[in-house]
């Protein structure tokens, strides 16, 4: 009864160094560990195409570092029509169309009818290579280390488990293997062992992610 009783509490210790404990009633145990075992199967079962996302976003990443050293990132454009419409605010579109064939002396309509003007301007601004060139780094940069973190953290917790859990694991989703090859290298004949031993991972990455919300629990009360 201890063990269950300790099974369903959350000990904190605050930054004064008082102790705090929470008491997850049964059900709620129940449901995060519900939780927290579908996010480990969709996060494991999601490591190939996370992994290729990653490597995409890299060779993007590399392939612009390289043209932007030799001068030669790709030119953005804009259509007369666009500039006219960005120069025209929503809800002002009547006065997008009586500039046509009015002479009013609205600053918007004044700038749609010197389109010409604001949109040498405009696709100036737009090919600023340098502001450009940096933006561009920037949300490549930030996509690759996003998938990188959870490629690193599905691959370190795989290599966290028993030999055995570790190797059906790393067959199953990091190589994609077939359940006959994972039987070959255990040298067993019944998919059920390994669907124990796929089941017994999973619980292990749900545990992993259990704790790492905790641990973001506890620095939000500390």
């Amino acid at each position: 009864e201890d063990k269950d009783m300790s099974r369903n509490q959350m000990e904190f210790e605050t930054a004064n160094g008082e102790m705090i404990t929470l008491e997850l009633s049964d059900e709620t145990r129940a449901a995060c560990n519900s939780y927290f075992v579908a996010a480990a199967r969709t996060l494991l079962e999601n490591y190939r195409k996370v992994e290729f996302e990653m490597r995409t976003a890299k060779h993007q990443l590399e392939d612009l570092k390289a043209r932007g050293e030799k001068g030669s990132l790709p030119h953005r454009s804009l259509s007369k029509t666009e500039v006219i419409e960005m120069m025209c605010h929503p809800g002002v579109s009547t006065d997008c169309e009586r500039v046509k064939s009015s002479n009013i002396s609205d600053p918007t309509a004044r700038i749609a009818l010197n389109y010409e003007k604001e949109y040498d301007r405009l696709m100036a601004e737009l090919n600023d290579e340098p502001a450009y060139y940096k933006e561009q780094l920037l949300m490549l940069e930030s996509r690759y280390l996003e998938k990188k973190s959870v490629v690193d953290f599905i691959s370190t917790t795989i290599s966290g488990m028993d030999e055995k859990t570790s190797l059906v694991a790393r067959m199953l989703w990091i190589e994609d293997q077939g359940w006959d090859a994972i039987a070959d290298a255990l040298h067993v004949r019944s998919h059920t062992t390994i669907s124990r031993i796929k089941d017994k991972a999973i619980v292990y990455m749900a545990g992993v992610l259990e704790e790492r919300e905790n641990n973001k629990l506890r620095i939000m009360l500390g």
